[in-house]
């Protein structure tokens, strides 16, 4: 499966272990080459079909959507993203390439940007 994915066996096996912070990214490739959503791999739920990323899906695209996503929610609080960043701990910097699509947020990031925004976890499902 790791050579699927594109992904090293032992970058896959940290990831199983719990071991490597992993990218969005990485996660939407696993997703992607299982045959499942993205959410499946942070939830039990029914295995229903993810769109698949080597066709035409690109990486930008999908980095640009889960930013659009976050940005929306933090416009809907009013917030700056110097205010999600105070209340994250990530720096205002990091937020705004997330936002822009500029960076490959970890998933620990997302999770902490989701819990500061009030958000189920859910969030990446809904891109």
């Amino acid at each position: 499966m790791g050579e699927k994915a594109g992904l090293h066996y032992v970058t896959l096996g940290r990831i199983e272990n719990a071991k490597e912070n992993v990218t969005i990214f990485t996660l939407f490739r696993i997703a992607s080459t299982l045959g499942v959503r993205l959410t499946a791999l942070l939830h039990e739920e029914e295995d229903v079909a993810t769109p698949d990323l080597n066709a035409g899906t690109s990486d930008r695209f999908v980095l640009k959507q889960l930013g659009d996503r976050i940005s929306q929610l933090r416009e809907k609080k009013r917030w700056s993203q110097r205010d999600l960043a105070k209340r994250t701990g990530l720096h205002h910097v990091t937020i705004c390439r997330i936002e822009k699509g500029l960076r490959n947020a970890a998933l620990l990031d997302l999770l902490t940007l989701a819990r500061a925004l009030e958000v189920d976890e859910d969030i990446l499902s809904k891109m």
